[in-house]
């Protein structure tokens, strides 16, 4: 499938922001899995 210029630019950029999106979610992801095993450490 061939886009038009403009149209496939658009689409780089959302792409871009949902890779943004997603590298941030898994960054939260992985503090609150830190956070979370270290309450654990600290419980036992």
């Amino acid at each position: 499938m061939l886009w038009p210029e403009d149209q496939r630019e658009e689409h780089s950029a959302e792409m871009r922001h949902a890779l943004k999106m997603l590298r941030r979610a898994m960054l939260v992801a992985a503090l609150v899995a830190g956070v979370l095993m270290a309450f654990a450490t600290f419980r036992v």
